[in-house]
């Protein structure tokens, strides 16, 4: 009888440091690039890939209020040579000399290890992570009106990620499945409901101009999701997909949704930490996200990616321009 009397004391203790609220922080660790982009031949602006990123951090409460929201983008990698010095250096692109100049091509990864976001999370809350690439080129740019629009989506998606993920009591998420399986917390836009962005980029299918890696053989674009609780995080700690321990892969591959215009190949790369503290859930709103500077670089040549799920593109019913 002593002995089931002293489990009771010790099961609720494990109950309570699973559902204690905490710290999280998301880290940046670099891209890889599996096959760059579409140029013009005469690489007028500059060797090789030039790419940014862009990461949208929306932070909801169980019932799918939002509680923080802001964004973080990165500064241009690629060649920074000459009139480009206000690029990061990064790629492995050579010039007619053989020299070194910087600019992404197919085996090149970047790597890093920058907090990007950093604030306090309740054990029922749950946070969605947009993470895009786009490559930088002259000429039209759709950043804004595609980041706008993700913006205006944001109540929706909140409201279905915390139907699916937020955890009941704060001690388990519905989702949660084999330990280091994050599969299930990665996805596209379009599982949680219909979102249509054709029209938003068709004024860079086919021609020049700063476009986001992942459109579709259709002219589509469809953004991919993370979504993190403070009990995924913990699966995500000890995932290791072949490119450190608690790195993750978000999948942009042009090539796999039909598209062999622009057919850039990217994989970008995040870990997540998350540390139990005393946090108060009951607070409306969480401490102000910190947004530190960029580290310094190191750029490497890569063996191929670890195969991940592609996202899933929208039928191929539109007709598109081809790339003069």
């Amino acid at each position: 009888m002593k002995k089931r009397f002293l489990l009771i004391p010790l099961m609720l203790l494990s109950v309570l440091s699973m559902a204690q609220n905490g710290r999280v922080k998301i880290y940046f660790a670099g891209f890889v690039c599996d096959k760059e982009t579409w140029d013009d031949a005469l690489q007028l602006d500059g060797k090789g890939d030039e790419v940014f990123l862009n990461f949208n951090f929306s932070l909801a409460g169980p019932d799918g209020a939002i509680k923080q929201s802001f964004s973080y983008k990165t500064p241009t990698y690629g060649d920074a040579t000459g009139q480009f010095s206000n690029r990061i250096s990064a790629g492995s692109c050579t010039d007619m000399f053989g020299g070194n100049r910087g600019g992404i091509k197919a085996g090149d990864r970047y790597s890093a290890n920058d907090v990007i976001a950093e604030f306090d999370m309740g054990s029922r809350d749950v946070l969605t992570v947009i993470p895009t690439i786009w490559e930088w080129d002259p000429g039209q740019d759709v950043m804004n009106p595609v980041l706008n629009k993700l913006h205006g989506m944001a109540t929706d998606i909140n409201r279905e990620t915390s139907k699916i993920f937020a955890s009941p009591d704060g001690t388990a998420s519905p989702v949660i499945s084999t330990f280091g399986d994050v599969s299930r917390f990665i996805f596209p836009l379009t599982n949680l409901f219909s979102a249509d962005f054709y029209s938003t980029v068709q004024s860079v299918i086919g021609q020049q101009g700063t476009r986001p890696i992942g459109i579709s053989g259709n002219g589509n674009y469809v953004p991919n999701l993370v979504v993190l609780t403070p009990q995924a995080m913990n699966n995500f700690l000890n995932t290791n997909v072949g490119f450190g321990t608690g790195i993750f892969t978000v999948k942009y591959f042009e090539e796999e949704l039909g598209n062999t215009r622009e057919h850039g190949n990217y994989l970008i790369l995040l870990r997540a930490e998350y540390t139990p503290g005393t946090v108060n859930a009951t607070v409306a709103a969480p401490s102000s996200g910190t947004i530190l500077a960029p580290s310094a670089p190191t750029m490497q040549q890569t063996s191929s990616p670890v195969q991940m799920t592609a996202p899933r593109s929208v039928p191929a019913d539109r007709t598109i321009r081809q790339r003069r």
